[in-house]
């Protein structure tokens, strides 16, 4: 997880990586370890959305 510290997550990010790390096993697990922080394969996301207070989806500048 050292080499993904830095590098920008989302939510998902965060349930595959949850998944991953405590070994829960289910169908397409394989193809989406690009999701999980825990994995070598993890695939920063391209575009990332937050919702404001006004209740709008702004998509984040990196």
């Amino acid at each position: 997880m050292k080499e993904n510290l830095h590098k920008a997550a989302t939510l998902t990010s965060t349930f595959y990586t949850i998944l991953d790390m405590a070994n829960i096993d289910y169908d397409n697990a394989k193809n989406e370890k690009i999701h999980s922080l825990s994995s070598d394969e993890y695939l920063e996301p391209k575009e990332r959305y937050i919702l404001n207070s006004d209740r709008e989806i702004i998509k984040i500048k990196d």
